[in-house]
């Protein structure tokens, strides 16, 4: 199934890449009136499509560049009418991810006067897995003034079927710290074999999952096992 059928033209129709958020927000709005769009204009567009991933990967934060408007994907994945995209659990059972929501939009304002900071969350389009010709599967980026996290969305129809998040890791010093590390609590590697070795660190007690796709479109814990316990 191509990218186009899960409506990522829309998504990438208001995308930006640029540095500036006031020549993006002007950018963003003339591509929005201009509906119906010249060829060469299409064409350019068509440049911005979402790339297979290459596997193995389990890091997701290395040359992320274009950024989608926040306010479009929301939209797009959080409509009134869809119902919750579910993972199944080892038991079989349909669980809600505890990382699912939309996304920030607005931007975090730190002190005042000259001591002021300013921090715009960004998603980034990380790229498609090509694993059925049913169902998309999309991975995004999101980086906040808190946290910088990763989720595994599969679609059909335009329609969320399945969420998981892959990675989530918080950050270490404040968001004006230009080069930031993170403590990490979701590590997830996506394997060639097309099974996604997912790993969390909740305050000592660690889970490990292996996770499929099943034929449903769900994502599918198949093993799961637990060391440690909470420290606090």
């Amino acid at each position: 199934m191509s990218i186009d059928s899960w409506g990522m033209n829309r998504l990438f129709l208001l995308s930006i890449y640029t540095t500036e958020p006031a020549i993006g927000c002007i950018f963003i709005a003339f591509l929005f009136l201009i509906s119906s769009c010249t060829a060469q204009t299409e064409q350019a567009i068509e440049s911005y499509s979402i790339d297979p991933i290459d596997l193995p990967v389990s890091s997701f934060y290395e040359g992320l560049v274009h950024t989608l408007s926040k306010r479009e994907v929301n939209e797009f994945l959080f409509k009134q009418s869809y119902q919750e995209p579910y993972f199944i659990n080892k038991d079989g059972e349909r669980l809600l991810d505890n990382h699912y929501g939309r996304y920030p939009e607005d931007l975090s304002v730190w002190g005042s006067g000259k001591d002021r900071f300013e921090f715009i969350p960004k998603v980034f389009p990380v790229g498609k897995l090509d694993w059925s010709q049913e169902y998309d599967l999309i991975v995004l980026s999101i980086i906040t003034d808190e946290a910088r996290f990763t989720d595994l969305w599969v679609m059909k129809n335009e329609i969320p079927v399945s969420f998981l998040c892959l990675a989530y890791e918080l950050r270490n010093e404040g968001p004006e710290a230009p080069d930031p590390t993170y403590y990490e609590v979701i590590k997830s590697t996506i394997n060639e074999d097309r099974t996604i070795q997912w790993h969390e660190d909740d305050r000592g007690l660690e889970t490990y999952r292996t996770i499929i796709l099943d034929e449903s479109g769900l994502l599918r814990v198949i093993k799961e096992r637990q060391v440690g316990e909470y420290e606090y």
